[in-house]
């Protein structure tokens, strides 16, 4: 769903550095990978991404249902809520669909059961005409760029009808209508960087800060509005809740710290997961304040009050630090010609400190009938191995080695990687 320098320590035990520098949809990411110690591997994300705040153009005058839908498409994958708040902020109806069940659609029901603001007012071109209470749709995107529209509608008082400002009786009601016309909104990739596989068991941490500089992921110490985020972590393919950090009303403060348990035969639930399941990490912009209250400094747990939600589409860089246990480590090119040389290496640590050297790691490839070992060799110092493998064909690569069975897996496992072979 934390987000300085030891450049002495850096030379000794940086294992892996990666750095991923790309543009996307004009949204520069920053990407690195690194273990600072060894058997744990950390992460850095620095990016953007956004979200859409529309107030209701006329206030709610009668009650009656309310009644909105958010349609997107663009890709398949892309993900989007619907919240309905009030004019404190507040959400009161999140969404009841959602891409699982219909895909690229999720609607929001809410029953009003009074109108607060009753006051009457005078135009002098429309005549007199009741505030009635104010309400904001949010848009926030998850994963992946992608068109969004909005429809809906909400009762009003019907004025000409005859029956007054009654803001009760069934015949005093129309239905106003609502609607935004398909426009775009970013949120986070899907797939890497924001997926990554803890292979080893211990804690895994995952920290959001919040607003960041996107050039160097450094926290703006004095932000023009407050905002809020979410934070999530969902495991293996059907999604399961790892981590839910979705405290809309009081996350104004970063950054977000939460961690998680890796254990061998963890069934993936709140605050756990088994090591070798892919986690999907979702950092979310949920809604942008128009306070000046600086980040930082805590705002009432259920917010209500010092300023409305900020209108419109707004983008926020963040960035989010992943720290995961993995023991065995391995990279290499994602595609190779047919008999050309493919280079594995890594490092390979045990409780935390190098695997001594000349320790065992053995290359794998997966084939029809199951894995299969290629090569072995030894472990350098540092922890550090290496592998040259002449592949034919397309295939799945692992490296294993020999665990320590009383503090952990029997058997460590590198995250596995396919590589493509081409002619």
């Amino acid at each position: 769903m934390g987000k300085t320098g030891k450049q002495a320590v850096l030379l000794t035990l940086v294992a892996v550095v990666i750095v991923l520098t790309f543009t996307a949809t004009a949204l520069a990411r920053t990407v690195t990978n690194v273990q600072l110690t060894p058997g744990v591997t950390t992460r850095t994300i620095v990016d953007k991404t956004q979200v859409a705040v529309y107030k209701l153009p006329i206030g709610v005058t009668h009650r009656g249902m309310m009644h909105f839908e958010l349609q997107w498409k663009h890709p398949n994958w892309a993900d989007f809520d619907l919240y309905l708040l009030n004019s404190d902020g507040v959400s009161l109806a999140e969404p009841q669909g959602y891409a699982a069940t219909f895909t690229g659609r999720e609607y929001v029901d809410y029953q009003v059961r009074n109108i607060s603001n009753q006051t009457i007012e005078s135009d002098p071109y429309s005549g007199d005409y009741m505030v009635g209470d104010t309400y904001y749709l949010v848009v926030v995107a998850f994963n992946e760029r992608a068109e969004f529209k909005l429809s809906g509608y909400y009762p009003q008082v019907d004025f000409d009808y005859g029956l007054g400002w009654d803001t009760t009786n069934a015949w005093n009601v129309y239905w106003q209508s609502f609607s935004k016309p398909w426009t775009w909104l970013s949120g986070p990739s899907y797939g890497y960087p924001f997926n990554f596989t803890p292979t080893s068991e211990g804690t895994a941490t995952v920290q959001l800060d919040f607003p960041v500089d996107p050039a160097t992921g450094t926290p703006i110490t004095s932000p023009p509005f407050a905002s809020n985020w979410e934070s999530y972590i969902y495991a293996g393919r059907n999604w399961d809740a790892v981590i839910e950090d979705y405290g809309h009303n009081s996350n104004y403060v970063s950054p977000l710290v939460d961690p998680f348990a890796v254990t061998e035969g963890q069934t993936p639930t709140a605050g756990a997961a088994p090591p070798m399941l892919v986690e999907h990490f979702i950092p979310t912009l949920y809604l942008p304040s128009s306070t000046t209250d600086p980040v930082g400094t805590p705002l009432p747990p259920d917010y209500t009050s010092t300023a409305a939600p900020r209108l419109g589409k707004t983008t926020l860089a963040y960035k989010g630090t992943l720290t995961y246990p993995e023991n065995l480590t391995m990279t290499g090119v994602s595609w190779v010609r047919r008999g050309s040389p493919l280079v594995l290496k890594g490092t390979y640590a045990l409780n935390s400190a190098w695997a001594p050297v000349g320790t065992k790691v053995t290359v794998k490839m997966k084939t029809t009938t199951g894995w299969k070992a290629v090569k072995a060799v030894k472990v350098g110092a540092n922890g550090k191995w290496k592998a040259t493998v002449y592949p034919k064909t397309t295939a799945t690569w692992q490296a294993s080695a020999p665990g320590d069975d009383s503090t952990g897996l029997a058997v460590e496992l590198s995250a596995a990687k396919r590589i493509f072979v081409r002619r």
